[in-house]
């Protein structure tokens, strides 16, 4: 069974993705307006994320978040 993973793991690896791309979070924090402290402090392991923030984040990045019904998922 895979480790399952949470939404802040996810936006860290995310924005690492970005970095090493090129990408820095003061453009990131320009582009999302979320703040770049808070850009920060999530890359530093902190653990609560308000949805929207970390909604905006995705979109940032080109990405989207998505709610997936695994219910019929073979366990």
């Amino acid at each position: 069974m895979a480790k399952k993973t949470s939404i802040v793991d996810e936006l860290r690896r995310a924005i690492r993705q970005a970095e090493q791309g090129g990408l820095t979070r003061y453009r990131l924090a320009k582009m999302t307006g979320v703040e770049q402290a808070v850009l920060s402090k999530l890359m530093r392991g902190m653990k609560g994320l308000r949805l929207d923030t970390a909604e905006r984040i995705v979109r940032g990045l080109g990405k989207r978040l998505a709610i997936v019904d695994d219910s019929t998922a073979v366990r």
